[in-house]
């Protein structure tokens, strides 16, 4: 009997390991082939990583405008060459951009130099997007998870009593709710549930691809259309434009959680031997969060509608929060300029 249950033990503990072992496999195998815009960044990065020394990782803002030919002839023109990757995506937000340059600095460039990093709001729920959509669950390691569940159960970092934990207004999820929905989302991807189907239909089938690259393979994507506000986005802008000339946008610490996944980004950056810059993109909003002093790392704030008047022009902008491609030449041309500053202060040190 009892050479039965050890039997059956072990049996059950090879069927965990060869589970464990199947899960590993299958998460190593392509680990953004399923993910739109990521992949095709992913791919071209793991063929030519080599040629960087710069890359640039944040949402829209930063993919639709950064233009690294710009950025890097500006450089070599004041004798600071640099070659740089635009990893920007759309709607990549903290924790997943996180998530993705941890990805990038596992195994960086011999070379890599420079990591600008664009500072987004912090996103505890799902923002719209289905919990169990690929953009949704191939971020939810557990460092993610647990920085988001704690987001939702302690936003401030201080204690919560738990009944509030299970309170809601009418049509919304409870915080508790959305916490359990992303230890979920965790069991999803670390079990690569549904992983193996994916990959299948990708094979027989291809998958769609998207030009997140640009014209120059170079990350930089420009906005789509002819980039001209209209209607009621011209209205929203001209509104909220003329709110932050009243109002200038204030400086307020980073929440307590974006930190967090700024820091564990930044010493990944050190652990390279590279240095980190934090980019905050010219917009319009009412608040926008600094980093720490502890961190340590320079910030590149162009939300001064006087100081960078060029960027909040009306011909350059697509909405409150994006430049069109004009837009995406100058906004850059002004982060050449505040690098190249910081590169020459941190030398003369």
């Amino acid at each position: 009997m009892i050479k039965n249950a050890l039997r059956r033990l072990l049996l059950i503990l090879i069927f965990l390991a060869a589970l464990a072992g199947g899960v590993t496999w299958l998460g190593s195998l392509d680990p953004f082939g399923e993910v739109p815009m990521v992949r095709e960044k992913w791919a071209y990065w793991q063929q030519h990583k080599e040629e960087f020394d710069t890359v640039f990782i944040g949402t829209s803002r930063t993919h639709r405008g950064i233009v690294p030919a710009v950025f890097d002839e500006l450089n070599a023109k004041a004798g600071v060459p640099t070659h740089s990757f635009n990893f920007g995506i759309d709607g990549m937000f903290p924790p997943e951009d996180a998530y993705v340059a941890e990805a990038i600095l596992r195994d960086p460039p011999k070379k890599l130099k420079w990591v600008i990093l664009e500072l987004g709001v912090f996103l505890g729920d799902f923002e719209g997007r289905p919990p169990k959509s690929v953009r949704s669950v191939y971020w939810h390691d557990w460092p993610r998870t647990w920085l988001v569940m704690r987001n939702n159960l302690w936003p401030k970092k201080r204690p919560v009593k738990w009944q509030k934990w299970f309170e809601a207004k009418p049509g919304e999820a409870s915080d508790a709710d959305v916490a359990m929905t992303h230890l979920e989302v965790w069991l999803t991807k670390t079990l690569n549930i549904g992983r193996g189907a994916n990959l299948w239909r990708a094979r027989a089938f291809g998958r769609p691809e998207e030009d997140t690259l640009g014209p120059h393979k170079e990350g930089f994507q420009p906005t789509s259309g002819d980039g001209v506000m209209r209607g009621d986005v011209l209205k929203i802008w001209r509104e909220k434009f003329a709110e932050r000339q009243q109002t200038p946008g204030r400086i307020t610490p980073m929440r307590p959680y974006t930190q967090e996944s700024l820091d564990r980004v930044l010493s990944f950056v050190r652990r390279c031997g590279a240095q980190g810059i934090v980019l905050i993109a010219p917009t319009t909003g009412e608040l926008r969060g600094y980093p720490d002093k502890a961190s340590k790392v320079p910030v590149f704030d162009f939300c001064d509608l006087q100081k960078y008047a060029e960027l909040f022009v009306e011909d350059v902008r697509t909405d409150t929060g994006h430049v069109n491609v004009r837009g995406a030449d100058l906004y850059t041309r002004r982060v050449s300029e505040e690098f190249l500053k910081y590169n020459q202060s941190s030398t003369s040190r």
